[in-house]
């Protein structure tokens, strides 16, 4: 599981850098900040990264920690 969740942290993060989260969309000429991730457990067994926000936990997505 911790290979599994490097990988999944790894692979959101190269989305942010390239700017996939900005309106304007990603570009491979894009190199943004990373922010904090941290990382669920959905319903379906997959996994969620999402980004470290004040008060903002697995719990309180209504999702397990893995």
């Amino acid at each position: 599981m911790t290979q599994r969740i490097a990988n999944a942290e790894a692979q959101c993060g190269v989305a942010w850098q390239i700017g996939a989260f900005t309106p304007e969309g990603s570009s491979d000429d894009t190199n943004l900040p990373v922010p904090n991730l941290f990382t669920c457990l959905l319903r379906d067994g997959r996994l969620g990264v999402f980004p470290v926000t004040d008060g903002i936990d697995c719990a309180g997505l209504g999702l397990k920690a893995p």
